[in-house]
C-alpha cells in the first residue's frame, strides 16, 4: 500500500480480496455500505471504499461481523468494477446468498451458559465499566444508557446489568420493556442467558425490576453465586458496563472493586463534589491502585466542568489511583425531553452536542481514536491508542 496505483488497470489489480475476507462479509452488507472487503485477520475486516465513510454505520457493521473494520479509499470506478467482478459473477450464489442470511444479523446468544461455545472473536479481555456516583439525581443512569449506545456504535459488543438494585431504571432510560429481569435470575427463573434482553444498537441487558425491594442488598459475591460473575461475560461480549447505584454502601462498593475502571458522574453542586470525593476516596481505600474517571455532568460550559475536576483533584491527587478526566456533559434540553419520552439523546438527537460529546467518551473509554493516514489511500481508521 506504499505506492498509489495511478491507472485504472493497475486498480483493478491492487483491488484483488482474499477469498476468506470476500465470503466473510454478506452480499447485502458489501452492496448496502458501498464496501469491498479485502483482508480479513483474526480481529480486523479491511475494506476498500469510494467515499467518505459513515463512522456510525461502520460502527454498526463491525458488531455485526464482529470485527474492527479498516476502511482504504479507492476511486469510485474502480471499487464499482471490483464490487462487481466479486459479487456480479458468483459461482455458487446460494451459498453466499445463505452466508449472508446467516450473519446480516448479531449472533444469537446460547439457550443456556452451560452449552455456549467460546468463538474466540475477540483477543482482547472482557472491559467492565462501572457507573457511578456519589449522590442520586446527577444523571448516572442517563449517561450509563447512552455510553453504553455509543460503544455498541463502535463496534464494541456491549452487555449490561442495572445494579441499582433498589430502584432500577436502566430500562426505562433506554425505552425497553423487559420480559425477564435480575429477579427472575436469583429466584432462578431464568439464566444469565435468558435474561439477557435485545435493546438499541444491539446492547443487551439484564433489567432490574421495580419493586423489588429485597434485592437492594445484594453484593457482587450475591451475583457470582447464581452465574452473573463477570467473567461470565467475557466469551461474547468486549465491555460490561454496570449501572450502580448512587453512594458507597456496602453492596455498591462489592460492585465497584471488580470492575477495571470506575466512572464517576458528578455535578457542579457542592453536595455532589462533597459525596463524589467520600465516593471515591472508599472506592480507593478498598482498592489502591485502581483507575478512576470523572465526568462532569450538567456543565454550564467547557471550562466549568474543568474547574468541578480540578476542585476534586485537590482533595484526592494524594490517593494512590490512577485519577483521569473524562470531560463534561452540558446542561441540555435534548436529554431531558429525551428521557420523558423514554429515548436516549443518542437515538433521538445523534448530532447534537451531547452526542457527539458521548460518542466521544465512548472512543476515550475503550482507547480508540480516528485518525487520519498518509498518502491518502487510508481515509478513516479505527486504532487502538495503545497500538497507534
Amino acid at each position: 500500500m506504499s505506492t498509489m496505483p495511478s491507472t485504472l488497470e493497475q486498480w483493478m489489480e491492487w483491488l484483488t480480496p482474499e477469498a476468506n475476507a470476500l465470503v466473510f462479509l454478506p452480499t447485502s452488507a458489501a452492496q448496502s455500505h458501498g464496501l469491498l472487503p479485502m483482508r480479513l485477520t483474526a480481529t480486523q475486516l479491511i475494506c476498500a471504499a469510494s467515499e467518505s465513510v459513515d463512522l456510525a454505520r461502520v460502527g454498526e457493521l463491525q458488531f455485526q461481523v464482529q470485527r474492527q473494520i479498516l476502511v482504504v479509499k479507492v476511486p469510485a470506478s474502480a471499487l464499482d468494477l471490483a464490487l462487481d467482478r466479486a459479487y456480479g459473477r458468483r459461482v455458487l450464489p446460494q451459498a453466499t446468498d445463505l452466508l449472508g442470511a446467516v450473519t446480516d444479523s448479531a449472533k444469537p446468544l446460547p439457550a443456556d451458559r452451560a452449552c455456549h461455545a467460546d468463538l474466540g472473536w475477540s483477543t482482547e479481555p472482557l472491559q467492565v465499566i462501572a457507573v457511578t456516583s456519589g449522590k442520586g439525581g446527577v444523571g448516572k443512569t442517563t449517561v450509563s444508557a447512552n455510553l453504553g449506545l455509543a460503544l455498541s456504535q463502535l463496534g464494541r459488543r456491549v452487555a449490561m446489568i442495572d445494579g441499582d438494585f433498589a430502584m432500577p431504571n436502566l430500562h426505562v432510560a433506554l425505552g425497553m420493556n423487559p420480559k425477564r429481569t435480575l429477579n427472575d435470575v436469583m429466584e432462578e427463573r431464568a439464566t444469565l442467558w435468558t435474561a439477557l434482553e435485545r435493546g438499541p444498537t444491539g446492547v443487551r441487558i439484564i433489567a432490574g425490576e421495580l419493586g423489588a425491594g429485597h434485592l437492594a442488598s445484594l453484593g457482587y459475591n450475591d451475583l457470582c453465586e447464581k452465574g452473573l460473575a463477570y467473567s461470565q461475560f467475557g466469551a461474547h461480549f468486549d465491555v460490561l458496563l454496570v449501572d450502580t447505584a448512587a453512594g458507597a454502601t456496602a453492596s455498591n462498593l462489592s460492585l465497584l472493586q471488580m470492575a477495571d475502571e470506575v466512572l464517576v458522574v458528578v455535578t457542579p453542586e457542592p453536595s455532589s463534589l462533597q459525596d463524589a470525593y467520600a465516593m471515591i476516596h472508599m472506592t480507593v481505600h478498598q482498592r489502591p491502585g485502581r483507575k478512576i474517571g470523572i465526568l462532569v455532568n450538567q456543565a454550564r460550559s467547557e471550562s466549568q466542568g474543568k474547574l468541578v475536576y480540578l476542585k476534586l483533584m485537590s482533595f484526592l491527587r494524594v490517593l494512590p489511583a490512577s485519577i483521569s478526566y473524562r470531560g463534561c456533559l452540558m446542561d441540555s434540553s435534548h436529554v431531558r425531553k429525551g428521557a420523558q419520552s423514554r429515548q436516549p439523546v443518542l437515538l433521538s438527537q445523534p448530532r447534537c452536542d451531547t452526542s457527539r460529546r458521548f460518542q466521544a467518551l465512548a472512543r476515550a473509554m475503550v482507547g480508540l481514536k480516528v485518525v487520519d493516514a498518509p498518502r491518502g489511500i487510508v481515509s478513516r481508521v479505527f486504532r487502538s491508542a495503545a497500538g497507534a
